[in-house]
């Protein structure tokens, strides 16, 4: 497991069809940090309105 004062996460976009979150969890097994900034598009709250996938 490598090992990160700090790892940011940007433009994920949960709860889209296109989000692939088993990379972002492979990545997140694998990796640690002191410090997790998320920033930008985690979750598209606008689209989650329209349909949830």
């Amino acid at each position: 497991m490598m090992h990160y004062r700090a790892i940011w996460i940007s433009d994920v976009h949960l709860g889209t069809s296109g989000c692939q979150a088993n990379y972002l969890l492979d990545f997140l097994k694998h990796n640690e940090a002191d410090k997790f900034y998320l920033v930008s598009d985690i979750i598209d709250g606008w689209r989650l309105k329209q349909s949830f996938y």
